[in-house]
């Protein structure tokens, strides 16, 4: 077995003057000069050294279980996956195909993306993809990256490996509630009495190493040494800035105006800022007077989709990068040419609380092991592998935004929304002149497509669909508030503030909210629903729409004004509720008859 992956290592790596005679091992076919063209990059990275005892390790191992260690961009992510395909590959997929995960859906389909282009092969076929509301693999994928919390549910599902021979657990210093739990299976399932020979490769930052050691019981472990480059050297500034966005655009113009070289790297906190640091960034690089062309800027977030993949991508060799990124790029993403790296030492994390059903958006500092990894960022290491963006821009923009807002509030709006850019043909040059995100709006119509598929599968009713009219807009009401009861406000004093319900929180309504854009008089509405709630600097309802307490009495079950905490609403909602019983009593209550009809699927 050790001669045969050795050999296969000795045939992924040709000459180029050998194209002619070199073929893929994976599809047959003959390696093309990209294939060439990347090698020469991946022989470059840190991690190439650990490939022949890496792959004798992956064999050898009594446990199967194989720790690699390594720091942030020396190529783990990359080659780790592409060797365990060659291990897989001699072995003739006997065993299942490689399953890697990532902490999150974007990194899974930017790694995807990387490796088939590396690997020569097609992506959707041998290598793919599985990440939420998209699955690119098909029946002849070998390789396959997955957000881990969909291996999980896999292999919960299963109850053993699933289809699987290796497993690559990524980046697994992130510490997500699947990958800890993924671990936590494996580990009490034990490799070695599970149908045929798995092998697990936990993937993981130094830091992490120890624990990850004892709580594997000491397997086998690869040291991934230290790329080259001197160790890049910090400069902090005398002063805390009060605008963190306009420093670190003024510090980007600093470098650029110097004309350092490299490519800069930006960390802000939320994606909020790195927006505003991009449109800025892109409107003073202009009037610059530099040799060359003005640098490319770069928004790396998960709200960006797909087109993250352009932070790879080298159109113009001779402009600079300045990619504006958060926590994301801490581990998960490893870009080229880096050289400097702008660093607010700070994140915005949602941090979930079950006591009053909402998340906190918390802005704190990052810790020392994100800190020392977003200095290596500057290496200068080879490359390693629904809803309005903004709030208006101008009057015209603010007009066309204005016309596609519903009475009935921001779920009426997102759906007529929706509906306008089925009719524009899902057009992105509609949806930049009014501030949409298209990305989103793409995703939204695969969704409804996938929903529409499923509901022909179960045989559920159909109807056409009716948007407007008065029994569409009770039905819509009606839903909402059977499945959103626990979710409901009320504007006790007239003023805007809202006192949630369940607990007593007191909140506004968002910015972007088709409430606060009308023009005056602007009425807040006295009780509303909302989609969510983040207890941040303003305590912010976003998607909201009017309801009226009737119907929330009538809808919501019998124990959730019992359980309500004291209140003027609560009171107000028990003697509602007090009233319709003794209507009931003497004659069936016609707003029973109203809201009680079963709501019609479109």
């Amino acid at each position: 077995m050790a001669s045969q992956l050795l050999g296969l290592a000795e045939e992924s790596g040709p000459s180029p003057g050998e194209s002619e005679l070199a073929v893929n091992p994976f599809d047959g076919l003959p390696f093309s000069s990209r294939y060439y063209e990347l090698l020469e990059q991946r022989r470059a990275l840190p991690i190439w050294a650990t490939r022949f005892i890496f792959l004798e390790q992956l064999e050898s191992s009594p446990s199967g279980v194989v720790l690699v260690s390594g720091e942030p961009g020396s190529g783990k992510s990359t080659q780790i996956p592409q060797w365990c395909a060659e291990f897989a590959l001699a072995r003739g997929f006997k065993e299942g195909r490689v399953t890697v995960t990532q902490p999150y859906p974007l990194a899974a389909l930017s790694l995807a993306v990387r490796v088939a282009d590396e690997m020569d092969l097609t992506l959707g076929q041998e290598v793919g993809y599985s990440i939420p509301q998209e699955d690119c693999t098909g029946p002849d994928t070998l390789l396959r990256f997955c957000w881990d919390r969909l291996l999980l549910q896999e292999v919960a599902s299963t109850r053993g490996t699933g289809a699987w021979g290796v497993l690559v657990l990524d980046e697994a210093q992130e510490r997500s509630v699947a990958s800890d739990l993924l671990q936590g299976l494996l580990r009490n399932a034990k490799l070695g009495n599970l149908p045929g020979d798995s092998r697990v490769v936990v993937v993981t930052d130094p830091a992490l190493e120890p624990k990850l050691q004892a709580f594997w019981g000491n397997p086998t472990i690869v040291h991934v040494p230290r790329g080259p480059g001197a160790c890049p050297t910090p400069v902090y500034r005398d002063i805390v800035p009060t605008d963190r966005v306009e420093a670190a655009c003024q510090a980007v113009l600093e470098l650029c105006a110097k004309e350092a070289p490299g490519d800069v790297l930006v960390y802000l906190p939320s994606e909020e800022e790195i927006l505003q640091c991009c449109e800025s960034l892109s409107r003073e690089v202009e009037p610059l007077a530099l040799r060359g062309p003005p640098p490319r800027v770069l928004p790396l977030h998960p709200g960006h989709g797909p087109a993250v993949q352009a932070a790879y991508e080298d159109i113009d060799l001779g402009a600079r990068k300045v990619v504006v990124t958060h926590w994301l790029a801490d581990f998960s993403f490893s870009l080229p040419s880096i050289r400097h790296v702008i660093d607010s030492g700070l994140e915005l994390r949602s941090v979930y609380n079950p006591q009053i059903r909402a998340e906190s958006q918390v802005l704190r500092p990052i810790s020392r092991c994100q800190a020392e990894a977003r200095r290596l960022r500057a290496r200068g290491i080879p490359p390693a592998a629904p809803g309005f963006t903004h709030p208006p821009l101008s009057a015209e923009e603010a007009a066309l935004r204005r016309a596609l807002e519903h009475a009935d509030g921001d779920h009426s709006s997102l759906i007529q929304v929706y509906e306008a850019f089925i009719q524009s043909g899902a057009d992105e040059a509609w949806c930049q002149a009014r501030g949409l995100n298209w990305a989103a709006l793409c995703q939204a119509q695969k969704l409804r497509g996938e929903l529409l598929e499923l509901m022909q599968q179960i045989e559920l009713p159909l109807s056409q669909p009716a948007f407007g009219s008065e029994q569409n807009r009770r039905d819509l009401q009606k839903a909402l508030v059977s499945g959103y009861f626990l979710k409901v406000a009320r504007d006790t004093d007239g003023t805007g503030n809202y006192l949630l319900l369940t607990h007593k929180h007191v909140a506004q309504l968002s910015p972007y909210c088709c409430y606060r854009s009308r023009r005056s008089p602007a009425r807040s509405p006295p009780w509303v629903l909302y989609h969510s709630f983040s207890i941040s600097k303003d305590n912010c309802l976003s998607i909201v729409s009017e309801i009226q307490p009737q119907m929330l009495v009538e809808l919501a079950p019998p124990y959730f004004l019992s359980n309500l905490p004291p209140s003027e609403s609560r009171d107000l909602l028990n003697e509602l509720r007090e009233e319709t019983t003794d209507s009931s009593i003497e004659s069936e209550s016609p707003s029973t008859q109203e809201f009680g009809d079963a709501c019609v699927l479109q």
